[in-house]
Order: structure tokens, then sequence, then C-alpha cells
């Protein structure tokens, strides 16, 4: 079965971003570490033992202007840019689109340091030219790394997830062929909302402004 495995919290910067997150669930996300090669670095929280919220800002120390450090430096306001899928075999889902219109991007391998020195390794294939923008997720493999949210502080329990979408039936016959449940209202523009169910109450993590209209990570 396919499921979320993750939500994309983003910020032109991190300690803003994390600010902004700690503001709305009374925790401060975890420092996770940083991209090499892709310009980014990045902040976690729990929610439960297998989902987490991954708030996720340019790298200073990385001299790379293009793609999603531009897209995130350009952020008004911190808030929810895309999130992530797993449960997939990521080799099949070409096959699974087939016919539709979407571009899979190929197994991408991927790692990063944990701030205790170890290493986390993953499996990523992203969707391309579909023109649905970022509420299509990219999707994950996470090999034999242990679940990044087995080592985090919990935030609470993540109630719902509402995607929106101008051209809804278009998103969900895509999430129908790589087996998700989610399902999109019709509204303009394209957003992603979450919500919470924290010791504080049920709290609201809202879309990012502006949204993006890709992904490109």
């Amino acid at each position: 079965m396919t499921v979320l495995d993750h939500l994309l919290w983003g910020a032109a910067d991190l300690d803003r971003g994390c600010d902004a997150v700690e503001r709305l669930l009374g925790i401060r996300p975890k420092p996770g570490g940083v991209h090499p090669g892709l310009g980014t670095r990045n902040a976690l929280l729990a929610f439960g033992q297998d989902t987490y919220l991954e708030v996720i800002a340019p790298d200073p120390a990385q001299d790379i202007r293009e793609g999603v450090p531009q897209m995130l430096r350009d952020l008004r306001d911190p808030g929810l840019i895309t999130w992530c899928a797993r449960g997939a075999v990521l080799a099949e889902l070409p096959a699974k689109l087939a016919g539709l219109p979407v571009t899979c991007s190929g197994v991408i391998a991927m790692a990063r340091q944990r701030p205790d020195g170890g290493t986390l390794r993953w499996q990523v294939l992203r969707l391309s030219d579909h023109g649905l923008g970022a509420v299509v997720p990219f999707f994950i493999d996470w090999m034999d790394s242990p679940h990044p949210a087995r080592a985090l502080p919990d935030a609470g329990r993540l109630a719902s997830v509402s995607v929106t979408h101008p051209e809804p039936q278009r998103v969900d016959a895509l999430y129908a062929a790589v087996g998700l449940k989610e399902r999109v209202a019709r509204a303009a523009p394209p957003s992603l909302t979450a919500e919470v169910e924290t010791p504080k109450g049920r709290v609201r993590l809202e879309p990012a402004v502006p949204f993006p209209t890709a992904w490109r990570r």
C-alpha cells in the first residue's frame, strides 16, 4: 500500500521555518542534516513512528542558486510545499503510470549524514511533465535505513491531509494509479494543508506562500 511518508514545510531560512512550526505545534524541530549537491538542509518532527514533518530551507554553506534552493528563497511565508509517499516499489511506478501524461525521473540514490554521525540512505523517484504542480508527491524507499520518525521528538498525530486543485480528476487519476487513497477537492490555486492533533489541540498547517507550481528535488 502506498501511504504518506512525510510532509515538507518550506522556508527561506531554516531557523525562521522552525520558529513557525514551534509556534504552531509547541515543539521545535530537531536538526536533521544537509543534502549535499542539492543546496538544502533540514530539521524534523515526528507524527508517530512512521510519519514526520520535514522543515527544509536553503543551506547557506552550499552555493547553489537554481532549482529548489531558489524556490525556497522566494517564499514569502513558510508553510507546506509538497509531500512524499512510500510503500510503492519504485521501479514499478513507470509501468503503473503508463498512459498518463507524466514522466518518471528514474530511481535516484540519496544520502545525508545525521547529527549523530550516522548516515541515512534512501532512494527516490520523482514525477514531472504532468502540469499538476506540487500536490503530486515524490516517492521514497528507505531501504535498510531506519525510518527517521523513530528518532525524532513527537509533535502529535497527523489527523488529516487535504489537497485542492482546479483539475481534481486529473490528480485523482494519478493518485489512483500509484495506489494513493487521498482524494482531491476542486479549488484554485492548488494547495496542500494538514491538521495535527497536539496536546494543545488540533492545529492546522497551511500551505507556503506562494505555494510552489512544481517540486524538483
